[in-house]
């Protein structure tokens, strides 16, 4: 498995220090960390995931099947959840996202 974690300038203090700050929360050998201060992953969640005109694809999770290949852009998820309370999605359920994991890698 696999997991990258994309940070991004969404709020005000959002910055490369508080983004490298935060990413103690995800300290596993298992995770790289990328900075995308041009929000080039945002646009391409955003786009991808169909989010309303306006809204932007922040604080989401997408799970992909293993194997898949990736060219120009992401392939089609697996499974994602956002966690903004948005009628787009699955919320966000660390049950549902522990079961997925598990399904996803064998267990």
């Amino acid at each position: 498995m696999k997991v990258f974690a994309l940070w991004s300038p969404i709020l005000q203090s959002d910055n490369q220090t508080t983004a490298k700050e935060a990413s103690a929360f995800l300290a596993d050998p298992r995770v790289e960390h990328f900075w995308d201060l041009w929000g080039f992953g945002l646009k391409t969640y955003t786009a991808q995931l169909k989010y309303p005109r306006g809204d932007t694809a922040w604080d989401i999770f997408v799970l992909y099947e293993p194997q898949l290949t990736w060219e120009d852009q992401p392939p089609d998820p697996t499974l994602w959840m956002q966690n903004r309370n948005l009628p787009q999605g699955i919320k966000y359920s660390q049950q549902l996202l522990e079961k997925e994991l598990g399904r996803l890698i064998g267990e």
